[in-house]
């Protein structure tokens, strides 16, 4: 699934909420004045959030870092921090004991302060090399608390059909594909994903991370 992200102080974001808001005015012109405001106030929740986690994250600045997988970039440049390695050998794929052992050469030689990981991922790459380096390890929040599957049912997929299936690593992909595919085409979602995740996406909270 491909997915995008920004710099928190990118102008995009902040244009296409406001594009939003316009073109629902236009098209529910009954209620334009209730789709400006919620602009105008999730703006002011947002810019206000910003200087909350820079004033926060000021003591961060210039430490390094280890990441579990390399999806921080945007978040390091903002907060100045210095990242020296990478868990993962390749983006998405499972660092082997030979690869971490190497990331702890690397930080014998230039010690980290932290390293950090998606909350939906698992802990055992990075609490290995915390253990072993003496380092904290730090899960980052995400929107909700739970799983990515979690995440992707309760957030982003919706509307009639609308289904989420997890997989396991190795052959449990190639299996999780086939009947993602097959449950596509002969348009039935599996019953029970399906109530699942259509159950989920209806309790879905509008941008709980801010204050």
């Amino acid at each position: 699934m491909p997915y995008l992200q920004l710099d928190v102080n990118d102008s995009y974001p902040a244009e296409q909420k406001k594009q939003l808001a316009t073109r629902m005015a236009q098209l529910d012109p009954q209620n334009a004045s209730t789709y400006q405001s919620r602009h105008t106030q999730f703006s002011a929740r947002w810019t206000a959030s910003i200087a909350n986690w820079e004033k926060q994250a000021a003591p961060l600045k210039g430490a390094p870092i280890v990441v579990q997988h390399k999806a921080f970039t945007y978040l390091e440049a903002w907060l100045g921090l210095r990242e020296i390695a990478a868990l993962e050998p390749k983006p998405g794929v499972e660092p082997t004991t030979a690869h971490l052992s190497a990331v702890l050469e690397t930080l014998r030689q230039t010690p980290a302060k932290i390293v950090i990981r998606a909350a939906y991922q698992s802990p055992r790459a990075s609490e290995w090399v915390a253990e072993r380096g003496k380092i904290n390890a730090v899960a980052l929040p995400g929107p909700d608390s739970g799983s990515l599957t979690d995440y992707l049912a309760g957030q982003v997929i919706g509307g009639p059909g609308a289904f989420v299936i997890e997989s396991d690593q190795g052959r449990g992909f190639s299996v999780a594909l086939r009947r993602k595919l097959v449950t596509e085409i002969a348009a039935a979602p599996p019953g029970q994903l399906r109530a699942t995740a259509v159950r989920t996406a209806s309790l879905a909270r509008p941008a709980p991370w801010l204050p």
